[in-house]
């Protein structure tokens, strides 16, 4: 077992028999098709990243969680992987949430949006201002910004992008 209070990354190499690294090496060879836990999120990403490894061109993994608004389901990420984010990185955890919600959930062109303050693109801190321009940019259908009561109650998107 890895506590809570252990270094994630170092706790994973110093313990191959945690409950952590026995499931994510069971989803890499093909034994088991998920992995889900309860317990420290930093070891599982840890262990994510060291055991089945990135997708390439993706930096941080991200974790997400199908949300209900009062229209549909959303999925919702990053929940809590990453402390420090960037602009890239919000634009990445985007291009894996439509991917997932395309493949995973079987939703074609999925609306993907982030979350701010405001609907305009100048609202929100700049971290959300400059992963606004990036998502603007990019081919993945963006709707732009998304308020919480938009996203939550309206369902404005399948995929909401937050830090």
């Amino acid at each position: 077992v890895i506590a809570m209070d252990q270094h994630p990354a170092q706790a994973v190499r110093r313990k191959p028999r945690s409950p952590h690294a026995v499931g994510l090496r069971m989803v890499r060879d093909g034994e088991a098709d998920a992995f889900v836990s309860a317990g420290h999120s930093g070891a599982t990403m840890a262990a994510a990243t060291l055991i089945l490894g990135r997708v390439r061109g993706i930096e941080r993994p991200a974790l997400a969680i199908q949300f209900p608004s009062r229209e549909r389901m959303f999925l919702l990420l990053d929940i809590g992987a990453t402390t420090d984010c960037k602009p890239e990185y919000l634009f990445q955890f985007a291009q894996m949430g439509s991917l997932y919600a395309e493949r995973g959930l079987g939703i074609a062109n999925p609306h993907v949006a982030l979350l701010a303050n405001g609907e305009e693109a100048t609202k929100g801190d700049r971290l959300v201002q400059d992963a606004h321009q990036l998502l603007r940019g990019s081919t993945l259908n963006f709707v732009g910004n998304a308020e919480p009561k938009d996203a939550l109650i309206a369902g404005v998107c399948d995929v909401l992008v937050c830090d």
